[in-house]
């Protein structure tokens, strides 16, 4: 989503990211309607797409919108830690090492995000001292492009069931 709501705001055309967006949505609804094996409910695909065409067409016009992706990324944060703790919950973990093993597991994933945000900082500074370091709006453009395929690619290989 951050990625989507970077390249609307670098293009200077929030309209045709959110466009996409929801069209997306709408797209794998119609495919779930004609059939497809979409595992998503209709509700939520009508609400994601709706919610994130309208995120993305507000935050192009936002004077302050670091305060709504601070806002946007906790809650994210919140939906995706729910859905690997129901993964976890499905392996049948014994019930007295429950909060034992979440709590490993959530400390495990933010000490790997730490690591790779600090890597990213690391390599992007020696690029700069070494002045290998492209542009700064051209970099931003190529990691939002790179991020949003990458969301994408991830989604659909979870929404979209090929037996």
């Amino acid at each position: 989503m951050i990625g989507a709501e970077n390249l609307g705001d670098s293009t200077h055309k929030p309209f045709v990211v959110a466009l996409g967006m929801g069209g997306i949505m709408f797209a794998l609804l119609i495919a779930q309607y004609l059939g497809a094996p979409v595992i998503l409910p209709a509700l939520l695909l009508i609400g994601a797409g709706i919610f994130g065409a309208n995120y993305l067409m507000l935050t192009g016009h936002m004077r302050d919108a670091g305060r709504v992706r601070l806002v946007m990324t906790l809650v994210f944060g919140l939906i995706h830690g729910f859905g690997f703790a129901s993964n976890l919950l499905d392996m049948r973990l014994p019930n007295d090492r429950l909060t034992e093993l979440l709590l490993g597991f959530n400390l495990g994933v933010e000490v790997a995000q730490v690591i790779v945000v600090m890597s990213a900082v690391l390599l992007a500074y020696i690029l700069v001292k070494v002045k290998l370091a492209m542009p700064r709006p051209i970099f931003t453009d190529i990691a939002a492009s790179f991020l949003v395929a990458e969301g994408l690619v991830w989604f659909l290989s979870r929404t979209i069931v090929l037996s």
